[in-house]
């Protein structure tokens, strides 16, 4: 299919290979902007209800700098495009610079610190949905040697967005929706904690990266067969019994699982989910496991104790174990200390922290274990 002289078969065929495979989106960005004479391209996702919900693939656009507008400008009053693009009617053109004149958009923080930097002086974005909920768009973005583009660029978007509106039914059906699984299994993938979902059967329907690096510490919590089982007799009845409540809706529960090591247990917690429609694969979950790696926790709170106190790191890590009810006699032998070192540095972390007792000590290093940690900003 050529529109006027420019052939547009190879975007729409990498449309709907993104659609299959995420990975593909800046390939067929990176030809749309081709097509279009543009520096780069973006398709947009947004959720009207929440506004830093936006999911974003771009081509040949800087990474970091699609990264900083979401954090800083994205729905921002600085920002002149973004309210004019959450405005684009399905089907609608729209040339930004004779909507914003450059004069305008030149002053604002915006366009100093994302736009400039890259070359982008103009934008037309093409509208693809819009309900009042759901915002879907594509834009391009051009020099100013490139010029603001005009007719037949936007003919060449005309042509494409009824393939960009289809490419979410294509990934509903073929792989579970697979944009709002990237967007619901990305964020999954940015807890601290290890994360399981099942379904009414019991069976395992998601595994995130922290689960996953639990699972592969120690064998006495695994997936087989899509089960997870502890191989422990007693602890597998146990923990047979607390999915088997979450999932009939009864409430939530936890268990302790042992190591062969003997460090600290799993703590795994299982909470009822229900059904919900919009979950984006066809089987949506019933229950969600939480798996605390408990040693994992001690070590970040050690960590997160240093930081805002100045604490060695032995000194930190002695506090959370004193804390944990570790005695320091077992403190120093597995530190290869001697108890009066020990001691010493217990009293240093009472003198830096302004504690007065290890009760004192205790609550504080509960209330940092909740604490959200630097790994968890993104989320």
């Amino acid at each position: 299919m050529n529109i006027g002289q420019v052939p547009i078969d190879r975007a729409i065929g990498l449309i709907y290979d993104a659609a299959l495979d995420a990975q593909r989106w800046p390939e067929a960005l990176t030809e749309i902007a081709d097509l279009t004479g543009a520096i780069g391209a973006n398709v947009i996702v947004e959720d009207a209800r929440r506004a830093k919900s936006a999911w974003f693939e771009v081509g040949r656009l800087d990474g970091a700098l699609v990264t900083l507008h979401l954090q800083r400008h994205h729905g921002s009053p600085a920002n002149p495009w973004t309210p004019l693009a959450q405005k684009i009617p399905p089907g609608v053109i729209a040339y930004f610079s004779q909507l914003v004149p450059f004069r305008q958009l030149e002053p604002t923080a915006y366009y100093q610190e994302i736009q400039r930097p890259q070359g982008i002086v103009h934008q037309i974005c093409a509208g693809i949905e819009n309900d009042g909920v759901r915002r879907v768009r594509v834009g391009v973005f051009r020099s100013a040697e490139a010029g603001p583009g005009g007719q037949a660029e936007g003919r060449i978007l005309q042509a494409l967005a009824p393939h960009l509106k289809c490419f979410g039914r294509v990934a509903t059906r073929i792989q579970g929706s697979g944009l709002a699984e990237a967007i619901a299994f990305d964020a999954l993938d940015r807890m601290r904690e290890g994360v399981i979902l099942l379904d009414e059967q019991g069976r395992v329907l998601h595994i995130n990266r922290q689960a996953e690096a639990v699972l592969g510490a120690d064998d006495r919590l695994q997936v087989t067969g899509r089960r997870l089982i502890s191989r422990s007799p007693h602890q597998a009845t146990a923990l047979d019994r607390l999915i088997a409540r979450a999932n009939a809706g009864l409430g939530g529960g936890q268990l302790a699982i042992g190591r062969r090591n003997g460090r600290p247990s799993f703590l795994v917690t299982a909470l009822p989910i229900g059904r919900r429609s919009e979950w984006p694969q066809e089987e949506p979950p019933s229950a969600m496991l939480l798996i605390h790696d408990l040693d994992r926790v001690a070590e970040d709170t050690a960590t997160l104790l240093a930081e805002i106190y100045d604490l060695s790191p032995r000194q930190a890590r002695i506090a959370v174990d004193v804390a944990s009810g570790i005695g320091l006699p077992a403190i120093a032998r597995n530190l290869g200390v001697s108890q009066h070192t020990a001691r010493s540095h217990l009293q240093q972390v009472f003198r830096k922290t302004g504690l007065a007792n290890q009760i004192a000590l205790a609550a504080m290093v509960g209330r940092l274990e909740s604490a959200p940690h630097a790994d968890e900003s993104e989320f």
